[in-house]
């Protein structure tokens, strides 16, 4: 749907890292590259919020993120 309608010349679909496998065969399916945030700490087994943070400021605007 999103490649269809959605009105940019979209080439990536942004998802954290780790995602289920589904997501990935998703977007490629859907013509998609797939681009990733940092999500997780395997340290802290949290959430990394800074790289989380510092991943979301570098993504241009307007893009899709499957969060």
């Amino acid at each position: 749907m999103l490649k269809e309608y959605y009105p940019k010349e979209l080439t990536k679909a942004y998802v954290c890292n780790p995602t289920w496998s589904l997501h990935h065969n998703i977007i490629k399916r859907a013509g998609f590259e797939v681009a990733y945030l940092r999500y997780y700490d395997p340290v802290t087994k949290g959430l990394d919020i800074l790289g989380f943070l510092e991943d979301l400021e570098s993504i241009d605007d307007e893009q899709i993120l499957l969060i």
